[in-house]
């Protein structure tokens, strides 16, 4: 029909009939075939798709779903043959099985929503590009970066709109691509992988970062590098989108390689021809590491959570404290002494908790000396119950012994008191979670945290005060105020507590603290007093102690309303009075690299200090929380909801009525 078409329209082109009989010449044509679009390939219902999600330490109690290449989300099937929107990861090795409800188009967009060993939210991505068997993907940092580097930026944001987002998704069938970024990933992390073993006959050419099948989370292979490097894909206001790659042990908030996404996604796509490297934007093009000067015994640390496991199944209460794990006489945590310590466990013992992998977090070392062997490591594990939520965070400062072999114990970090510093943003909303009609907006600032109270249930008083000099030189004080933490002070020895973020907040315009001082990196030196105790009424001050605190985020610059933490149920003072069931399950579906870690409700009391009140999740990703009625009925009241995202940085929503 071309051919017929073309001729035709020669003949009635030519006005010169004569011309065009006496031609003997017959025009040659060419017939272009049109390529054929690609046939999508299809997984079938019923198939299974298997992997680990972890980050070194595995994603306990993760969520798992699955969008397919055309931006659908997939439905999945539980044993039962019911059909599930999500499966979880198993809560012993960060394992998961997905079985397809229905048929889905490759290539395969998986996600896996948690919390990591500090109880941080983590959401990670995977792709399963292709049909051939095993079907496999492991949801790692790995696996994060290889796919944002092919994708041009955050798989999560890909994740969150894929009806918009198909044609990207199907940027992930592009195996040159996806091999591209994985040799360049391996390329930025070849010191660490130098300094682990790979099973017998595996090289890191040829090692899959997302289908090898004899990857798990056991501190060995890939699983080790992982433990010893931090991975993050984050939106940079000047730079655009990042990821940012560092050896955990440098000096907190180091960034050590930066990949420009946008430029690795446009090298990529050229094929063997583009040069990936070109997107790495830092002087350092590969990650220190950490292995062989500081975590040679890596394999044996989940030994310790196994053993202090195996005593809390036996109901030994305190005796491991003092014999197995060769606990110190002078151990102390934060002002967690070796009494409170066996206390803690014993109460595991009681609920039948079980302690989960343990996640290396730094070195704990104070002063830090960048380059040198660590000695102390932050550390922390899930705590588990019996079936498979996560109820509580448990933290601590690890070492090694000199035993052979030689074994992780439990060695404090030393501290009397707990410090801790985070970038904050805070919105204000009518109690009913109405913007109010004045339109103030959200801003943000930096909190310094240092415990004031005995964390039992006692609450008495741990410390007389405290200082804080910041990186500009300038310093701040902060003073008891009956509530946990300390509070700010323009230089009274005493201060009221409001209940509101204000209290511990640094950042302060005008004032003395100055954005270099909020900065990534930045160095806070905290000197804390602490009570000769037991702390009376006018306590007697024990020796000071210096504690450097580093701020591991840049501020805040992102405030989007839909960050702050919002309930499903609006408020009003009559709810307040009753007894209360809050819910943000939908905020939380919305924003799964976040979780709501705290609830404050402050009533005003006539002629005195409000009352504060400090309620926590049952559940470390549990969307609701019981608040039981006031012994005497209000008026007035603001509520706070805090929630954590995936950098550590807080969100609160200050909720306040009208009195």
């Amino acid at each position: 029909m071309l051919l017929l078409a073309g001729l035709s329209a020669c003949g009635g082109g030519n006005s010169d009939s004569s011309t065009a009989s006496s031609s003997t010449t017959t025009p040659s044509t060419s017939v272009t075939t049109p390529t054929p679009a690609p046939v999508p390939v299809i997984v079938p219902r019923s198939t299974s798709i298997t992997g680990v999600a972890a980050t070194g330490a595995p994603l306990l109690g993760a969520q798992v779903r699955i969008v397919d290449a055309t931006g659908t989300a997939v439905t999945l099937q539980d044993p039962a043959g019911s059909t599930i929107a999500s499966v979880k990861t198993s809560t012993a090795d960060g394992s998961y099985k997905a079985v397809l409800a229905s048929p889905a188009t490759l290539p395969l967009l998986i996600q896996a929503a948690g919390v990591d060993g500090s109880g941080v939210p983590v959401v990670l991505h995977s792709v399963l590009a292709t049909a051939a068997t095993p079907l496999l993907s492991h949801i790692t940092p790995a696996s994060e970066a290889m796919l944002a580097m092919v994708l041009g930026g955050s798989p999560r944001s890909i994740f969150s709109n894929t009806g918009a987002n198909a044609q990207n998704i199907a940027l992930l069938s592009n195996t040159t691509a996806l091999n591209g970024a994985s040799d360049q990933l391996k390329s930025i992390l070849k010191n660490n992988f130098s300094d682990i073993k790979l099973p017998t006959g595996t090289t890191v050419a040829a090692l899959d970062l997302v289908r090898d099948p004899n990857f798990s989370a056991i501190r060995t292979g890939l699983d080790a590098v992982l433990e010893g490097v931090r991975i993050m894909a984050v939106r940079d206001a000047s730079a655009g989108e990042q990821l940012q790659v560092s050896n955990k042990f440098v000096t907190p908030g180091t960034v050590e390689v930066t990949v420009n996404l946008a430029t690795a996604a446009a090298e990529l796509l050229k094929g063997t021809s583009g040069n990936v490297a070109s997107a790495v934007t830092s002087t350092l093009k590969a990650t220190t590491s950490p292995l062989k000067t500081s975590l040679p015994n890596l394999e044996t640390i989940d030994a310790l959570s196994a053993t202090i496991n195996s005593r809390i199944t036996q109901r030994t209460t305190g005796a491991y404290v003092d014999a197995v794990t060769s606990v110190p006489a002078s151990y102390l945590q934060d002002g967690r002494t070796k009494n409170a310590l066996k206390t803690k466990f014993a109460d595991y013992t009681t609920k039948n908790l079980q302690l989960g992998r343990w996640q290396i977090l730094g070195c704990a070392d104070d002063p830090y000396v960048p380059g040198k062997t660590c000695i102390k490591f932050r550390a922390s594990a899930l705590v588990v119950n019996s079936v498979g939520d996560v109820v509580d965070v448990f933290g601590d400062t690890l070492s090694i012994d000199t035993a052979k072999p030689p074994n992780w114990i439990l060695s404090g970090n030393g501290r009397s008191n707990e410090v801790r510093a985070s970038q904050v943003a805070q919105a204000t909303f009518n109690l009913d979670g109405s913007q109010p009609a004045n339109g103030a907006l959200p801003a943000s600032g930096l909190q310094l945290a240092v415990r004031a109270q005995d964390p039992s249930a006692n609450r008495a008083r741990t410390v007389v005060s405290a200082s804080v000099q910041v990186p500009s030189g300038y310093g701040v004080r902060l003073v008891y105020c009956g509530i946990p933490e300390l509070c700010v002070s323009t230089g009274s020895t005493s201060v009221a507590a409001t209940g509101e973020l204000s209290d511990a907040l640094l950042q302060k315009t005008p004032g003395w603290v100055g954005s270099q001082d909020a900065a990534l990196g930045a160095k806070l030196a905290v000197t804390v007093t602490p009570c000769a105790l037991p702390c009376a009424s006018t306590p007697v001050a024990a020796t000071a102690e210096t504690v450097n605190v580093y701020l591991t985020a840049k501020p805040i610059s992102d405030l989007g309303i839909g960050l702050f933490p919002k309930l499903d149920t609006p408020l009003s003072i009559d709810s307040l009075n009753h007894d209360l069931l809050l819910s943000w399950g939908n905020w939380a579906a919305s924003n799964p690299d976040m979780r709501v870690f705290t609830v404050r409700l402050v009533t005003p009391v006539a002629n005195s200090t409000p009352l504060i009140q400090d309620f926590a999740p049952t559940s470390v990703m549990k969307t609701s929380l019981f608040i039981p009625a006031p012994a005497s009925a209000i008026t007035a009241s603001q509520l706070w909801l805090g929630a954590v995202d995936s950098l550590g940085r807080s969100y609160y929503s200050q909720l306040k009525s009208t009195p």
